[in-house]
């Protein structure tokens, strides 16, 4: 079960390791592969930020997640199950999207449609069966009514009815292209003979060069870490701040902030929140319990020496 420490403190440390690439940080943290969902639904783009529910940023992932991919060369045979997953980007990405619009809303669209593709197309050419191709395909594609429609609007702030249109024309042949593939045994089979090689690689293709230009913008409007900011005292949590975990972290990070005192943290601070303390009170006093009175009286009396000296020195000079 997830404990209070571990939700105010695992995001804030994936989100700082995801912005300094800490490898040995997001090893640790991605031992739960559901992680990035957790983190998703923690956004800062999710639902209100309350003193209990604390909300993190999810740019710092979302470019380490691009990057990642971007270094991949067939990204598109991603494993669903893997930590970073083509649905679980696209879900970054349009969460992401809506706060801070890091690119025009025509390449924003282009992308996602190419990603959503590419996707769905895993669906089609594993010969998945049609309820699953159904429900992912209404996920990505989903029909265009009236509500719908509405829906995009808002949630992307489009005025423009042209655009709009463009959108829609292009979700909908988006959409026909898959049933059709899912449905026609035959076209499919012409299809990913003929065709699949081509429109993979050229979606491949486009796709990174759209990344590029997301990654790229979107480090140049990231700003600093929750980490940093709380740190640094620009950014004041009460259920932060007021975190025993997390006071205990302060400890880690003096006087900088490396991978490799967020792993030690991450290794000392699980058996912290199941065992009892390392240390009682007397043992928190002996290292000046065991100094004794000559180590005392020897110290004073090499200060004293030291003033001499100087007073020396002053006269001499």
């Amino acid at each position: 079960m997830e404990t209070s420490q571990e939700s105010v403190i695992l995001p804030i440390l994936f989100e700082h390791a995801c912005k300094k690439e800490f490898n040995g940080v997001l090893q640790n943290v991605l031992q739960d592969k559901d992680l990035a969902s957790k983190i998703l639904k923690n956004s800062s783009s999710s639902e209100s930020e309350s003193p209990e529910n604390p909300k993190i940023n999810p740019v710092f992932m979302l470019i380490f997640i691009l990057k990642k991919l971007n270094s991949i060369e067939n990204f598109e045979k991603l494993s669903n199950n893997s930590d970073v997953s083509l649905p679980t980007i696209i879900d970054l990405l349009e969460s992401t999207y809506k706060q801070y619009s890091f690119i025009s809303c025509k390449k924003y669209f282009i992308l996602m449609s190419e990603l959503r593709l590419l996707d769905m197309i895993n669906y089609v050419v594993d010969d998945s069966d049609p309820p699953l191709i159904i429900q992912k395909l209404n996920l990505h594609f989903p029909h265009w009514n009236a509500a719908y429609r509405t829906n995009i609007a808002k949630s992307f702030q489009i005025e423009n009815s042209k655009i709009l249109g463009k959108v829609e024309e292009s979700h909908t042949q988006c959409r026909r292209l898959i049933l059709r593939l899912a449905m026609d045994k035959s076209y499919r089979k012409k299809y990913l003979s003929e065709q699949y090689s081509n429109d993979i690689s050229r979606l491949r293709r486009e796709s990174k060069v759209y990344l590029s230009e997301v990654i790229a913008d979107l480090e140049s409007c990231a700003g600093n870490s929750s980490l940093e900011k709380i740190v640094n005292g620009e950014q004041i949590n009460s259920s932060t701040s007021n975190d025993l975990g997390f006071q205990l972290l302060l400890d880690y990070i003096q006087p900088e902030i490396s991978d490799e005192a967020l792993v030690k943290f991450l290794d000392d601070f699980e058996p912290m929140l199941c065992s009892q303390p390392a240390t009682d009170l007397s043992s928190c006093l002996l290292p000046m319990d065991t100094m004794s009175e000559s180590d005392s009286e020897s110290s004073e009396d090499e200060e004293n020496s030291e003033d001499d000296e100087s007073s020396k020195d002053a006269c001499i000079g």
